[in-house]
């Protein structure tokens, strides 16, 4: 392609929906750093930094600390059963959302407090306890906006923040300095919540004693109960990874399209607020003019609104649109509110896309502002890196 299909508005105006995926991950980074330096101090072991461990599982090995061995191996086995059930529970399709980690997280926390001020319980099962929790609180937010995040992971942070702000300090690209700049920023906020807990864990050690794990665990249950009362789900889109949705919607006045038929083929899904909007209007002309390259990646490309199927039909013949526009009519946005973009205070479904593997698996996901068109290059660079697994 000769030329970036890109819109050429900002994308610095982050979504609502970005912002608070920041603060939560933010949030999460805070309470990991907390536990994690409380599990050095308490027992001289990380919970949650399990490259610390690696290292100390290394040098045991070669110098015979036993001891050492037994520990590390302990925590980092936890920690992964911990991630595999809590990505097991966000893949189970009859679970509608990730709240549940949260109040099994806080629950462990809690149970575990109340046991070790009554019961004296040794370090490795207290070990194998956090370690296990942290492992299931490593999975509650995985991406903000379009970057893979680690709540409790400081290398990759790190390591993420360097490569934006190297991208940043390379690109002429003004939308990708914008996306690049952002990153870094919120990846710098996730190490400084990291660092702020670690911080705050000793203070609050010498006041708490037994009781330490306490204010993490009544902090992640109150979040939960938040988040469950504010109906967060219907505010956070799904992301990469998640388990895309299967529905069955009207094409055409007397034809439906049922997702899961498509599978063994890539999917690009383009949910819009409107027919005949101008910037929806441009959106899907742009998508026509592009639709020849969707197809190089063997892409289906469905544009998804609240509009009835009839004003589709003319919206779509008025524009000589050659792809299926879906009518999310009735029940009004249900197909949106799955996916997590739909609008409640508009009633109409915001701009996002979705582009979905073979598998029916979220591969990539963009939010955009509604007043501006998302273009197509983050559309194509998700089905390139389909084609390269």
């Amino acid at each position: 392609m000769e030329q970036s299909i890109i819109s050429s508005a900002s994308i610095s105006v982050l979504p609502d929906p970005i912002r608070k995926q920041e603060r939560l991950a933010v949030f999460l980074a805070l309470i990991a750093g907390y536990i994690d330096a409380t599990g050095l101090i308490k027992w001289k072991t990380y919970v949650s930094f399990m490259s610390g461990n690696t290292t100390q599982l290394g040098a045991a090995f070669s110098t015979d600390k036993f001891g050492v061995i037994i520990t590390s191996v302990t925590v980092i086995i936890l920690f992964l059963l911990g991630v595999y059930a809590g990505t097991c529970l966000s893949l189970w399709k009859r679970i509608k959302n990730q709240i549940l980690t949260f109040y099994i997280v806080s629950g462990i926390l809690i149970f575990y407090t109340i046991i070790a001020y009554f019961y004296n319980i040794n370090n490795i099962s207290s070990i194998a306890i956090i370690g296990f929790s942290m492992g299931l609180m490593n999975t509650i937010v995985t991406s903000v906006g379009n970057q893979k995040v680690n709540t409790d992971f400081v290398t990759g942070t790190l390591n993420s923040l360097a490569r934006n702000t190297a991208m940043l300090s390379m690109t002429k690209d003004k939308a990708k300095k914008e996306e690049y700049k952002s990153n870094a920023i919120r990846l710098l906020l996730l190490w400084i919540g990291f660092l702020s807990g670690a911080f705050i864990a000793p203070i609050l050690l010498d006041y708490s004693g037994k009781w330490t794990f306490i204010l993490p665990a009544l902090s992640l249950l109150i979040c939960g109960l938040l988040i469950s009362k504010n109906n967060y789900k219907t505010h956070i889109m799904l992301q990469k990874n998640d388990v895309a949705p299967d529905f069955t919607l009207f094409a055409t006045p007397d034809q439906k399209i049922k997702l899961s038929e498509f599978k063994g083929k890539n999917v690009i899904l383009a949910f819009y607020p409107a027919d005949w909007s101008p910037v929806c209007s441009d959106q899907m002309a742009l998508y026509n003019e592009t639709l020849k390259f969707f197809k190089q990646y063997d892409a289906e490309l469905f544009g998804i609104s609240v509009d009835s199927k009839w004003c589709h039909l003319a919206f779509s013949q008025s524009r000589n649109l050659h792809f299926p526009l879906l009518a999310d009519f009735e029940a009004k946005g249900e197909i949106a509110r799955k996916y997590g973009v739909y609008d409640e205070e508009e009633g109409e479904c915001k701009r996002a896309l979705f582009v979905i593997n073979k598998d029916g698996i979220i591969e990539w996901s963009y939010l955009s502002p509604t007043a501006i068109n998302p273009g197509a290059d983050g559309i194509l660079e998700a089905l390139e890196t389909l084609k390269t697994k």
